[in-house]
């Protein structure tokens, strides 16, 4: 009997020991250390805010503990918040001119920081000449990048280092139970990721009378049409050699950022032409500016698609796979030469031949911006070279 006791206690901790491992370690430390690397979850969500797309981070972590902030070498303040989501509808209302939010202020007081370890004790002090936030109030604390959170809820926390933009996080703490603040899901927001990027219908062979199957574009035609990407030319033609038009780039480079943003596709129908929703988002999303294309119609050359491309998605989905530097017919005088290079690099594009020519005052055609596009929102199609 008292094997069979010894058995079901053992049983019960192990599984206690898995279902909840903030609470296995809580005996070693007095407060877990959530790192923003290790949470349990993480979604990126976007907030609209005067005009302007604001970016935030939502993590989740069981049980009350340390939140760990990025560059704490390099931290200049940190301002964290509990927010009610019953009232919460933007975030924005919590970092510009909110009531819970003192303005960042850039002065030439000195302030000094205590400095702690991922176990809050404390190991020094720092002088800053920028304004910590509410971060000594109540039971914030700020901590070299590390900040206490005693009770379970959904707090936004917010960063920056010294050269370094702001960074933004939803935290929610989840409680003894693993179970989240009450009214959690009230708040609204929208995954930004290339997981975005699923089928909005299917393709299948046949589908454009000009596309066989044993074409080396046909699968990236295919891809590009179910993601929503580009449509036929009307009566089952999809015209894979046909150039692809400034405007048909910029509608391209449109539907990328919306889907990946968690908009879909879809670009609303303003304007007396087909292209002006798009042209008007692109601009709006700072993808192209208003005045750089006025002729819309003429065909894009491969330069011009590589730079309109490069900007629909942030510099963090163009992972380095290439060591590119020097190209046959590209310098540092050729147009968009920036954005071509980023491309090489990340593998999205590859050349016209072993030497990476790129050509790039040449037309593009529907096939190969097909190509390019799909080694844009599907990484693991894009290309190493050696």
């Amino acid at each position: 009997m008292r094997k069979l006791t010894f058995l079901f206690l053992s049983i019960i901790i192990l599984a206690l020991f898995f279902l909840f491992p903030a609470f296995a370690n809580a005996d070693t430390t007095d407060n877990d250390v959530f790192s923003l690397d290790n949470l349990i979850s993480k979604v990126t969500v976007s907030f609209e805010s005067y005009g302007y797309e604001n970016h935030y981070i939502k993590y989740t972590a069981k049980s009350p503990g340390v939140l760990r902030i990025n560059n704490p070498n390099r931290l200049a303040y940190v301002d964290v918040y509990k927010v009610d989501p019953f009232e919460m509808i933007n975030p924005s209302q919590y970092l510009y001119g909110g009531i819970e939010r003192t303005p960042l202020k850039w002065d030439d007081i000195t302030y000094t920081v205590n400095i702690y370890d991922e176990n809050s004790e404390k190991i020094g002090t720092r002088e800053t000449k920028e304004y910590p936030g509410d971060a000594y109030i109540g039971k914030y604390e700020i901590t070299s990048g590390y900040i206490i959170l005693n009770e379970p809820g959904l707090y936004l926390a917010s960063s920056t280092a010294w050269g370094a933009s702001a960074d933004i996080y939803l935290v929610e703490i989840l409680d003894k139970d693993g179970k989240s603040a009450e009214g959690i899901e009230k708040v609204p927001y929208k995954i930004i990721s290339l997981d975005n990027f699923v089928a909005e219908r299917k393709y299948t062979p046949g589908t454009f009378d000009d596309v066989k199957e044993s074409a080396w574009y046909a699968e990236n035609v295919a891809t590009c049409y179910e993601l929503g990407l580009m449509e036929g030319k009307g009566k089952g033609k999809f015209d894979p050699q046909g150039n692809v038009s400034v405007a048909e780039a910029l509608t391209m480079a449109a539907r990328v950022n919306k889907i990946y943003s968690g908009e879909g596709p879809i670009i609303e129908d303003i304007g007396p032409n087909w292209y002006d929703g798009a042209v008007y988002y692109a601009i709006s999303k700072r993808i192209i500016y208003g005045d750089e294309f006025t002729e819309l119609s003429r065909p894009a050359t491969r330069a011009e698609l590589a730079y309109i491309l490069a900007n629909t998605l942030p510099d963090s989905e163009f992972k380095k796979l290439n060591n590119i530097s020097k190209l046959p017919d590209v310098n540092h005088d050729t147009k968009y030469n920036y954005e071509i290079f980023k491309l090489y690099s990340a593998g999205i594009i590859i050349g016209q031949d072993q030497n990476l020519t790129f050509n790039p005052d040449a037309n593009i055609s529907r096939a190969e911006a097909a190509t390019v596009l799909t080694r844009l929102v599907k990484p693991e199609n894009r290309i190493i070279l050696h």
